[in-house]
């Protein structure tokens, strides 16, 4: 398996976690499009926010053909922050392929008086 293609699955799945989180309303909702200030907003944010760092460890190849599993845990989410954890490793769970941290920020849950006064300047 290309390192690229990892990353792809794990940056796809890592967000696609929080759309399991029992109070997600997904993006169209027009709670979700409201900041803080009750402005309307026009703007798409991804699940969990947007992606502010992805950190992946390639630790060994995945000999193909070979059927992976990809695991993923929510390791903090709060209002303007998350952290998701991820890896691929075999069915098995003995090979550990690829591990990685993805840093996602929510623009929306950011208090809008510290992005006015950063705009301002």
């Amino acid at each position: 398996m290309h390192g690229g293609a990892a990353a792809l699955y794990l940056d796809n799945y890592t967000s696609a976690a929080f759309t399991a989180l029992p109070n997600f309303e997904g993006s169209s909702s027009q709670e979700s499009l409201e900041a803080i200030d009750g402005q309307p907003r026009t703007q798409y944010v991804p699940p969990g926010g947007i992606s502010r760092g992805l950190n992946i460890t390639y630790l060994r190849p995945v000999r193909l053909p070979a059927t992976v599993r990809i695991e993923v845990s929510i390791v903090q989410h709060g209002r303007s922050a998350s952290l998701v954890r991820g890896s691929i490793a075999s069915l098995d769970g003995k090979s550990t392929y690829f591990t990685c941290e993805h840093h996602k920020i929510n623009p929306l849950g950011m208090a809008p008086s510290s992005v006015a006064k950063k705009s301002s300047l």
